[in-house]
């Protein structure tokens, strides 16, 4: 689904109150839009055939009522899902999965919620349900596309020795919170295959970076991927944190590896973009550079302060373009950025950077 174009919903709750707060909150949102609502699951099954969503979202009160949704209404082509439940989350994601529901997420929500308290819900809804058509766009690609799986794996074209040392010294070191998606994915895009190995923080939970890394590998000349433990850092991939997991650098012999380990929150994030750049300053040190985008908060910022106390150079994304200029601000008024670029002028700078190296 192109990220211009409106993420139809399909909203399944009980209550016509609900409704009309969530629809209203969405009406809100450049991007989301109510396609359909309906009340009860019999109803919601003839619209999946007749009018199907990109995201279905659907307020289940108990568990009882949860399994009998994910019975009636899982489709041959699973959607993604969003559910609002107040019985314990633990093992609901594994109850999605068995039913043929892929990528699915669930929100805890107490019973007889306020209009106001339902209303302070909206934003994280509206989060999730961008990062679920982001992951959910994977599954639609159609065999006429130009980016469809429907062919052998991408191979990544060999590097010349002198190129292939040149760039295997390199890291590239990303983070990105609200609005990161489209930014990473811009960024993404741009690198030819011979890049130097680049690593991803996004603030996105773990049923969306797996669909969203192979979302990115359909559209980018390089391999992305999602990190898993022990992945090589290799000229032509980018590797995306997983969800629950923080992504720091190791070592075998002299490669480069990833690290995808620990599940403990770091100013209140699993993965953090501070433990990342952390882990980059420490392990690759001046032969690296740090990129901020668009997000909420602070993370990221002494990770990027880290980095250019050892000498990498170190980007932070210009206002201009920043959906929340918050992480950027922050590494910006902290001197831990060096610069400040426009998103789509940021790979072309990198380039010019490690071109212009005494290395």
């Amino acid at each position: 689904m192109p990220l211009q174009n409106k993420i139809h919903v399909l909203l399944v709750d009980a209550s016509d109150k609900r409704q009309q707060i969530f629809a209203a909150g969405f009406a809100e949102d450049s991007k989301i839009e109510v396609a359909n609502t309906a009340l009860h699951y019999h109803a919601a099954k003839d619209i999946l055939i007749r009018l199907p969503p990109d995201v279905l979202l659907v307020n289940a009160e108990t568990v009882d009522e949860e399994v009998l949704l994910l019975k009636k209404l899982s489709p041959s082509d699973p959607l993604p899902l969003i559910v609002l439940t107040s019985s314990p989350v633990e093992g609901r994601r594994e109850l999605a999965k068995k039913l043929n529901y892929r990528p699915a997420n669930f929100v805890q929500i107490r019973p007889g919620m306020t209009d106001e308290e339902l209303i302070e819900l909206l934003p994280e809804v509206c989060r999730l349900i961008r990062l679920a058509a982001l992951a959910g766009s994977t599954s639609t690609s159609t065999s006429t596309s130009p980016t469809s799986t429907n062919t052998a794996p991408k191979v990544i074209p060999p590097v010349t020795a002198s190129q292939g040392d040149r760039y295997q010294n390199w890291v590239i070191a990303v983070g990105a919170s609200t609005g990161g998606p489209e930014a990473v994915q811009t960024l993404l895009t741009q690198f030819s295959e011979d890049c130097p190995p680049i690593l991803v923080v996004l603030h996105m939970p773990k049923p969306f970076t797996g669909s969203y890394a192979q979302r990115l590998d359909h559209y980018c000349k390089i391999e992305v991927k999602e990190a898993e433990e022990g992945d090589a850092l290799i000229p032509g991939r980018a590797l995306i944190a997983a969800g629950d997991c923080h992504l720091t650098v190791g070592k075998m012999g002299k490669r480069y590896i990833a690290h995808s380990q620990g599940s403990e929150l770091v100013g209140g994030h699993c993965p953090s973009v501070d433990v990342l750049m952390h882990s980059v300053a420490k392990r690759i040190g001046r032969k690296a550079i740090g990129v901020i985008l668009t997000g909420m908060g602070h993370d990221g910022t002494q990770g990027l302060l880290a980095m250019k106390q050892v000498g990498a150079h170190t980007i932070g994304q210009s206002k201009e373009g920043c959906m929340v200029y918050g992480m950027p601000k922050s590494a910006m008024e902290a001197e831990a950025t060096l610069e400040m670029i426009p998103l789509d002028r940021i790979v072309s700078r990198i380039v010019q950077l490690i071109d212009s190296s005494d290395d």
